[in-house]
C-alpha cells in the first residue's frame, strides 16, 4: 500500500540557489533554508507565482523555477526545480527529497494523468538527496496543463512508498516570466 501525503500548504514557492548547480555547496544548511532563502544579486530578476517561483541573474542565463513540498507540520517533503532551455521547450527537472531513501526502489514524477517517470538519482548528503529528469516539449507542456505533480518514494527501506503532491499552480506563470526575462 502507497501511503499518500497531502499537504495541508501544498506548496511553498522557493528560491533555488544557484549553488544547486554544483550540489556541493548546497547543503550547508538545511534543504528548504538552501531552497528558499538564498538571495540572488540585486540585478536577478526573481518573483512568485501562487506555488511556484522564477529566478533568473541579471543575464537572463540559467533561470530556474522552483517550488517546495512540506506536510501539516511544515517538515520538508520534497522540492522541485526546473531549469528550462532558453525556447522553454525542453529542460531538465531537479527533484531533492530527504536523505535515507531507498535508492533502489528509485524516485518517480507524474504530472497530470500521464505515466510516472522514473528521475535518475544523482547524489545524496546528509541533508537532501537529488534525481533529476529530462524534460522535452510535450513533458514540459504537461507540467503547464497540469494542477499537480506527484513524486513518489520510499523513505526507507522498511517503509512503504510515498506520494507527495506538488502544485502545479502558478508554473505556466512562472514559465513566461523566465522566458520574458531570458528574451
Amino acid at each position: 500500500m502507497v501511503q499518500s501525503l497531502t499537504p495541508s500548504v501544498t506548496a511553498q514557492a522557493a528560491a533555488p540557489p544557484a549553488v544547486l548547480r554544483g550540489f556541493g555547496t548546497l547543503f550547508r544548511g538545511p534543504p528548504v533554508v538552501a531552497l528558499a532563502m538564498v538571495a540572488w544579486s540585486a540585478a536577478a530578476s526573481a518573483e512568485t507565482f501562487r506555488d511556484w517561483r522564477s529566478d533568473c541573474p541579471g543575464d537572463g542565463s540559467g533561470c530556474m523555477l522552483a517550488t517546495n513540498v512540506a506536510d501539516s507540520k511544515n517538515a520538508w517533503l520534497a522540492g522541485l526545480l526546473v531549469s528550462p532551455e532558453a525556447d522553454g521547450t525542453s529542460g531538465i527537472m531537479k527533484i531533492l527529497v530527504p536523505p535515507g531513501v531507498h535508492l533502489a526502489s528509485g524516485l518517480f514524477v507524474g504530472v497530470g494523468k500521464g505515466k510516472p517517470r522514473q528521475a535518475e538519482f544523482q547524489r545524496c548528503s546528509d541533508q537532501a538527496c537529488l534525481a533529476t529528469l529530462d524534460l522535452d516539449a510535450s513533458q514540459i507542456m504537461a507540467l503547464r496543463r497540469a494542477t499537480r505533480a506527484q513524486i513518489v518514494y520510499r523513505p526507507r527501506s522498511t517503509t512503504a512508498p510515498v506520494r507527495v503532491q506538488a502544485s502545479l499552480m502558478g508554473f505556466t506563470a512562472a514559465l513566461a516570466h523566465t522566458m520574458g526575462a531570458v528574451q
